[in-house]
């Protein structure tokens, strides 16, 4: 887990339970950065050089499948701007590279609604440095409260990272910033980068075209403040959340009666799938299901 902003000095005192802690700290309540890294993963701490712009603090995570790779918990603060040394330095810590937190650089490419100079130097630095692919949530990470835009400032820098990514807002707590998901998947296909929600390529037209309004409304509602944009957003959230129900709930039980004439015929493709649509019975449960599967057989690859 990283996190930004701690607001800590080096006298406090700070510890999670089943978790090895790594922090940064500064001189004042300002800034601060930490790494939180579930006991039982081979990991070690990594040097990261002093930086003008930019506070890291970074480890290094040995895997057999993947090598090395090395997460560091970032943050730039708004009010200045990021130099490009700041970022070579950061990238050149480790040959397979993960940096996330709050970068406050701003572009369009990255999902942001504004730009900033801090956007335009970090665009600049992916341009001469293919390698390495930046990665934004399609929600505002950051909500203004009425005083300035909501808008997405917490993204990642990928390097040589050879599995597809997945990263997305969580509306969890009572910050109005709120905390990123970054999911890795499986192996990149050749000739890959990173990808977004690869399951709403699969939906219908109807609910694409609901997604792309809903998108506009947000970006008009956020613009304008009107409670009557407001109100037109959360209508049209509401209908893309039911059709998306209405569509993985659909494939659930496409996936369920296949499954049962499997198992009518003597066939059983996962012996934890039949575990798994035995307790199932709609596609949030069943995807909660998947998901911790699927954590454990992450770590098992660690």
């Amino acid at each position: 887990m990283a996190i930004q902003e701690t607001l800590q000095i080096e006298a406090d005192r700070a510890s999670l339970p089943g978790y090895t802690l790594y922090r940064k700290e500064r001189q004042q309540r300002r800034g601060g950065v930490a790494l939180t890294v579930r006991r039982g993963i081979e990991h070690y701490s990594v040097h990261v050089p002093e930086m003008q712009t930019i506070e890291a603090i970074a480890v290094g995570i040995r895997t057999e499948r993947y090598g090395e790779i090395t997460v560091a918990s970032c943050y730039h603060p708004p009010n200045r701007t990021v130099e490009i040394q700041d970022l070579e330095a950061l990238m050149a810590i480790g040959p397979a590279m993960i940096a996330i937190g709050d970068f406050n650089a701003k572009a369009l490419e990255w999902n942001c609604l504004t730009q900033n100079y801090s956007g335009a130097e970090l665009r600049r630095f992916l341009a001469n440095n293919n390698d390495v692919h930046a990665v934004g949530p399609e929600e505002p990470t950051y909500d203004g409260l009425g005083r300035t835009r909501p808008d997405v400032l917490d993204i990642a820098l990928l390097k040589a990272i050879p599995l597809q990514v997945q990263l997305e807002v969580v509306y969890e707590g009572s910050s109005n910033h709120s905390p990123i998901l970054l999911t890795v998947g499986e192996p990149t296909p050749p000739g890959g980068t990173v990808t977004k929600r690869r399951l709403r390529r699969r939906t219908s037209a109807r609910t694409k075209l609901l997604i792309r309004e809903r998108r506009s409304a947000r970006r008009r509602s956020i613009r304008t403040g009107d409670p009557v944009d407001r109100n037109a957003l959360n209508q049209l959230s509401r209908r893309v959340r039911a059709a998306l129900d209405e569509h993985f709930n659909e494939r659930w039980r496409k996936h369920t009666e296949e499954k049962e004439e499997l198992d009518r015929i003597g066939i059983t493709k996962n012996p934890e799938d039949a575990e798994e649509t035995n307790i199932s019975h709609t596609w949030r449960e069943r995807h909660r299901a998947h998901k911790q599967r699927k954590g454990r057989g992450f770590c098992r690859q660690l």
